[in-house]
């Protein structure tokens, strides 16, 4: 599946890319689920933060499996701006133990493939 869109159930697949699951924390039966990549390097002062974000509705249908319960769909792509505020430790590198993290913005991202995500990510990718 490469449309993000068509995505209903849990999108676990882009724990294979990178990305990492963070749940709202609440108790309610909507509420949302953001899969996470980080992109940093010792060498910048610049964090990102490549955000999906899932709307998750739980139903409580006794008669049906414990995932079917569960219907994503897919919100929109974020790339979150975090200024690492860190002192240099030579000319090339910064001291990660001195990191003060502060979010710059969150800017929305058009983007609703899954390719579309495999590119953004190399993009913003300090490796070469």
């Amino acid at each position: 599946m490469n449309d993000l869109r068509e995505v209903t159930r849990d999108p676990a697949f882009l724990e294979k890319l990178g990305f990492a699951r963070r749940d709202q924390n609440s108790t309610d039966v909507v509420r949302w689920v953001w899969y996470e990549r980080t992109i940093d390097s010792i060498g910048s002062q610049v964090r990102f933060v490549v955000q999906v974000e899932f709307e998750l509705c739980i139903s409580d249908d006794p008669f049906v499996k414990f995932p079917d319960n569960h219907t994503y769909s897919f919100s929109r792509v974020y790339l979150k701006v975090i200024d690492r505020q860190m002192e240099r430790e030579d000319n090339r590198t910064y001291d990660e133990d001195t990191e003060i993290a502060r979010v710059v913005d969150r800017f929305e991202i058009n983007v609703t493939k899954v390719s579309q995500l495999r590119v953004l990510c190399r993009m913003l990718s300090w490796e070469k």
